[in-house]
C-alpha cells in the first residue's frame, strides 16, 4: 500500500488531535504515514526552517523528503475530522442530583465561557446545574475572578488539564455538553470545533446557542424527560459513528488514494 506523507506547520499540536487521529487511522488501515512538519515536538522527521515566501522552493524541500522517505501521496484535509470512537465511553443518562453540564477546551475569549457562567447566575441556586470547566488558557483567572463574582463557587468547578484518557472515561458521566462559542473582540472564532465531535462520541447532547438564549438553551433542556434525555445520547452517538468515525474516513481515503496512479 502506498507510503502517505503528511504536512503539517507543527506537530504534535495537543489541541489538534484529530491529526493523530487520522495517522493511528490510516496505519490501521495498512498504510506507512511520515509527518513532515516546520517545528518539530516529538517526531523524527522534520523540515528546515523556511524563510523565503516562495512556493517553489518550499515544494521542491517537500518533494526532496518525500523521495528520500519513498513517499507515493501527498494528503491534506479535505475530509471531516474523524473521532477513534472506541476511546470514547458511552452509557445510559447517569442518576446526578443536579444536572452536570461539561466543557472542554481552550480556556479563551472565543470559547464564550463567560457567557455560559453569566446565563447559571440567572438559575435559580436550587435548580442551578453544575458545571465543570476542563482546559487552560490566557482568560484562566478572568474566569476564576468571575465565578467569585456571580457566587458559582459552589455550582463551577475548573479542573484545569484532564488528559484524552481521562476524559474518555469521564465525559460520559455528564449530562450534557456545553460550547457557547461566540467571536473574540478580534475576529477569531471557532471553525469546526473538534470537541463537539467528541462529545456526541460519549453520547453527550451539545448544548450550544445564541448568548442570548443560552440560559432558556439550558433550562429547556433541563426540563427535558429523562427517556427524551436518553434518546438524545444515543443520537448523539450514532451521528458521529455515521458521519465522523476515523476508521470509516481512513478505509474511503484510503481507497481513494490506492486508486489514484502517477502517469
Amino acid at each position: 500500500m502506498k507510503h502517505i506523507a503528511i504536512v503539517v506547520p507543527e506537530f504534535p499540536i495537543a489541541s489538534e488531535t484529530f491529526i493523530v487521529t487520522e495517522i493511528q487511522a490510516l496505519a490501521k488501515a495498512g498504510h506507512k504515514v511520515t509527518v513532515f512538519c516546520f517545528i518539530k515536538r516529538e517526531l523524527d522527521i522534520t523540515l528546515p526552517a523556511i524563510t523565503t515566501k516562495s512556493l517553489l522552493l518550499y515544494g521542491a524541500k517537500l518533494a526532496y523528503l518525500a523521495s528520500q522517505h519513498h513517499c507515493a501521496h501527498f494528503h491534506c484535509h479535505f475530509m471531516h475530522r474523524g473521532v477513534d470512537v472506541s476511546r470514547f465511553i458511552t452509557h445510559s443518562a447517569p442518576k446526578n442530583k443536579q444536572l452536570e453540564l461539561l466543557f472542554v477546551g481552550h480556556v479563551v475569549e472565543k470559547k464564550g465561557i463567560v457567557y455560559a457562567l453569566q446565563a447559571l447566575a440567572l438559575i435559580a441556586e436550587n435548580q442551578r446545574p453544575h458545571l465543570d470547566i476542563v482546559g487552560q488558557g490566557l482568560s484562566q483567572k478572568q474566569l476564576y475572578n468571575l465565578i467569585k463574582k456571580l457566587k458559582l463557587k459552589v455550582s463551577v468547578r475548573l479542573l484545569g488539564y484532564r488528559s484524552p484518557h481521562w476524559i474518555g472515561l469521564e465525559g460520559s458521566n455528564h449530562d450534557c455538553f456545553v460550547a457557547p462559542f461566540f467571536p473574540a473582540e478580534d475576529g477569531d472564532s471557532e471553525t469546526e470545533p473538534m470537541v463537539l465531535n467528541e462529545a456526541m462520541a460519549m453520547g453527550l447532547p451539545v448544548i450550544t446557542s445564541h448568548v442570548m438564549a443560552l440560559k432558556l438553551a439550558i433550562e429547556s433542556f433541563m426540563q427535558c424527560q429523562n427517556n427524551v434525555r436518553e434518546q438524545m445520547r444515543v443520537l448523539a452517538r450514532q451521528r458521529v459513528e455515521q458521519y465522523f468515525n476515523a476508521q470509516i474516513q481512513a478505509r474511503r481515503l484510503s481507497h481513494l488514494i490506492e486508486g489514484t496512479r502517477i502517469k
